[in-house]
């Protein structure tokens, strides 16, 4: 009876270190299997970019993306306020001209918004507005209301001739 005791606590045992054995083999066999998976999504595949490279180049492509047309959307923003600028500074400086040539010019400019933009956009044109502001105000009989821009006079001449 003792010697059957020994005999199953030995069988017992025996057992024991046999599935151990059998656990042990089955958690290298995983941990082989989980390293192979891992080292197939980093390691490429011939010529073929591996999987996480693939990963990372389209977040980089993302990213990119977003940051040039972020990039571009801010310097476009700053040239339209830089083109508006100009534009208004154009607008005020021509509005001035206009006014230091003739008080009537300068009321026409402001007046007149279309004539204002043209005039800034073509600043030599502010002596035949001049002169036509001359003709409109002083109709006289015998000449048809003509005022010649090319006399001399006090009149700022920025014509084709002048």
């Amino acid at each position: 009876m003792i010697l059957a005791a020994i005999l199953g606590a030995t069988l017992v045992i025996l057992g024991n270190i046999a599935l151990l054995l059998v656990a042990v083999r089955y958690v290298e066999e995983q941990k082989r299997a989980a390293t192979n998976v891992a080292l197939a999504y980093f390691a490429p595949d011939g010529d073929k970019m591996s999987q996480f490279a693939l990963a990372v180049d389209a977040i980089a492509a993302t990213f990119g993306a977003r940051l040039v047309n972020s990039l571009k959307a801010s310097f476009m923003g700053m040239q339209g306020v830089d083109s508006r600028n100009e534009k208004r500074l154009q607008t005020d400086m021509m509005s001035d001209m206009a006014g230091q040539a003739s008080p009537l010019l300068g009321a026409l400019v402001t007046q007149f918004p279309a004539v204002a933009r043209r005039l800034a956009k073509n600043p030599e044109l502010i002596g035949l507005a001049q002169g036509l502001l001359g003709n409109m105000l002083s109709k006289k009989p015998g000449n048809n209301g003509h005022v010649p821009t090319d006399q001399p006079g006090d009149m700022v001449n920025y014509g084709k001739y002048g």
